[in-house]
This record gives structure tokens, sequence and C-alpha cells, in this order.
């Protein structure tokens, strides 16, 4: 795919596209990947549909200033690119971080989505006086892998992730060496509002779980509220995969989506 840019609030995003068809689907990566790190699945889904995918800021090739790491600059940031590609409610997949974006672009522009796949977001309810901790332990993970080469970060991922298909491997690695070190910052603010933003979202929403003690976030406990209190949010629980649900279990993360999406 080849790389396109455009400019918002003085800053210059990358974004690639692929596929063809009469309605878009919009996929915005997790914390620390790039647009580059969904392996198979643009191709896959650009079968039946155009494919967007936009390095978020402070990522990939996108701008990386100083500050912005935070849910309302970064939802602006994809609200933005809709408007220079004049995209009409694309559906919507993120990943992680990319999947609480996009619950805060439902709830701060409820008519721009047709329906948002969620894949393990942040939704947490950790304390805020616990948080300064993981940013900390964040800034140093990150920072003791840029000091090492792109094959060292990949022989690094392939040990701590043996389950992942080596087409997301490298990637992954690149996306590492690419990442600024001022975004760890949305770790103190990426859980504040996702219950309100479901709560003021209007589109269908699915949110895709796994098993929290291989890693996953979102709890079955969570899960169960959001059922009970949002009828148009559901959830699907994919078992025998952590955090990278899409990397670990991929083709039943790709026939949830597909299924989704055919409903919708």
């Amino acid at each position: 795919m080849e790389n396109k840019t455009f400019d918002h609030s003085g800053l210059t995003f990358n974004y690639y596209q692929t596929g063809s068809g009469s309605r878009d689907v919009f996929l915005q990566h997790g914390y620390s990947d790039n647009a580059l790190c969904w392996g198979n699945l643009p191709a896959d889904l650009g079968k039946d549909y155009r494919v967007t995918l936009m390095d978020a800021r402070g990522h990939g090739l996108s701008a990386k200033p100083k500050d912005g790491y935070d849910l309302d600059h970064m939802a602006g940031d994809v609200i933005a690119l809709f408007d220079h590609l004049g995209m009409q409610k694309p559906f919507y997949v993120g990943h992680s971080m990319g999947g609480s974006i996009g619950a805060r672009v439902a709830a701060l522009a409820p008519d721009r989505l047709r329906a948002a796949v969620l894949i393990d977001p942040v939704f947490l309810t950790t304390a805020k006086e616990e948080r300064e901790g993981l940013v900390a332990k964040r800034r140093n993970e990150v920072r003791d892998l840029q000091k090492k080469s792109k094959e060292e970060i990949a022989a690094h991922i392939r040990n701590k992730h043996p389950d992942w298909p080596e087409e997301f491997i490298c990637p992954a690695a690149d996306a590492k060496l690419q990442m600024s070190l001022d975004m760890i910052a949305i770790n103190r603010t990426v859980i504040d509002t996702w219950a309100q933003d479901l709560e003021n979202s209007t589109c269908p929403i699915l949110v895709i779980t796994a098993d929290v003690e291989r890693g996953a976030i979102v709890s079955r406990e969570v899960a169960a509220e959001i059922d009970k209190k949002h009828s148009h949010v559901s959830t699907a629980h994919i078992p025998e995969a952590g955090h990278s649900i899409q990397r670990e279990k991929y083709a039943q993360t790709l026939a949830a989506i597909r299924g989704f999406f055919s409903n919708h």
C-alpha cells in the first residue's frame, strides 16, 4: 500500500488505502503499533470494502508533537481524516487504544459512524493514583526497546508472543522504533471516558473480548455490565486469546467483524 498524507491542526498525518467497494472501513491501530500492524485484515476486508488505515499521532509516519495525547485530540484526528476524504458513515475497527478512540468518535460525532468494532479496548476502572506508576513503566519499556535493533525487538516479540503469526512480527518491531515517548501520556487519561462514551453513542457497537488470564483488558464483569446497560452495544468473547485478539485468533476475529458488518 502506498502511503498518503493530510494536514490537520498544523500536523501531518500518514494514512493508507486499499480495496474497493461502495462502503468504507476505517482501521485504527493500538498503542505502540502503527497502521501496518493489521496483518492480512486490510487485504481481506478490501475484497468487499474500501479500507483506510491511519498512523495515529505519535506513531508510525504521522506527526509526533509534544502534546495532544488524549482521546479528544486523537478522535479529532480521525474525524479530520473522514472530512479530508469525504468519508460518509464508515465502519470503524479499532484495537486497544484504537478501540477507545472509536468509542470517543462515536460519542463526539454520533452520526459519523455506520457501526464500530472495538477489539479489547481500554475499558478499565483503574484509579487515577495508580496511573503514574503505569506511565513510568510504559516509558521505561519503550525506551528500553528503542535502544535495540529491529531484529532484537522482533526476537523479543517472538519470545513474548510465540502464538503470533510471523506476518505480525516485523511491523510491530518497526512500530516500536517509530513511536514517540511523549505518546505514553495517553495512559493517564485513556480510561476516563469510556463508560460515558458508550452512553453518548448511538451507532451499533461490537466489543470483542478475550481472556484476562492471557492478558486481555476487558473483563467478563465489564462485558456483562456493557451488555446490561446498552441496547446498541453487544459483546463477543473469543476464548484462548489475550490482548492482541486479531493476531492470536485472526480467523475468528475476521469472522466476527464480517458477521457484524453484514448486519449493518
